[in-house]
């Protein structure tokens, strides 16, 4: 068991929270080709509802574009494909238990209720962007948890196959792990 994962599941320094989420504004502003908003000053609740009003605009205005949007989605993937793998080399995360651990952590900082049983079957059961996203959105935006879990997991493949946003009690999906 990693004891990093391990004390961050008991405290979860603020301040920790605040650079993963900073890095993922940059990540995914990045990918949208915007400059993200202005933060400073904000806490941290204020800065997880500005980040889901900003990527609700900005896939709203892909949208609108009536343009192919796998492009944009490949850019979030990467983006956060990258942040995925050096949070799990900063926590030396060695294993696949304590790479689902930290997934749980990371997205329990932001409001995401994650649980992902040993064989890969994911259900989120509360999702704070549920209450902003529309599902073409969220369909957009969920190329980031791919990403985060491909590179916390070193190569796992995460998809839905049914989300909150669809009217559904919860997001169902499934982990196909490469090793």
């Amino acid at each position: 068991m990693n004891l990093r994962v391990s004390l961050l599941n008991i405290f979860l320094p603020y301040k920790l929270k605040e650079e993963t989420m900073l890095a993922l504004f940059e990540t995914t502003a990045g990918a949208f080709q915007m400059a993200p908003p202005v933060l400073d000053g904000l806490r941290f609740h204020d800065i997880l509802r500005t980040y889901a009003t900003f990527t609700r605009a900005a896939a709203m205005r892909q949208i609108g574009k009536k343009e192919d949007v796998s492009h944009v989605k490949k850019r979030l993937y990467d983006g956060a494909f990258q942040l995925g793998e050096k949070i799990r080399s900063e926590l030396r995360i060695h294993s696949r238990r304590d790479a689902l651990k930290a997934a749980r952590l990371l997205y329990r900082a932001i409001g995401i209720d994650f649980y992902c049983s040993k064989s890969g079957e994911v259900i989120i059961q509360r999702c704070y962007f549920s209450n902003f996203y529309p599902c073409e959105v969220c369909w957009i935006i969920s190329s980031l948890d791919e990403g985060i879990v491909a590179g916390l997991t070193d190569g796992g493949r995460l998809w839905f196959v049914s989300r909150i946003t669809e009217g559904n009690d919860s997001c169902v999906g499934e982990i196909e792990f490469e090793k």
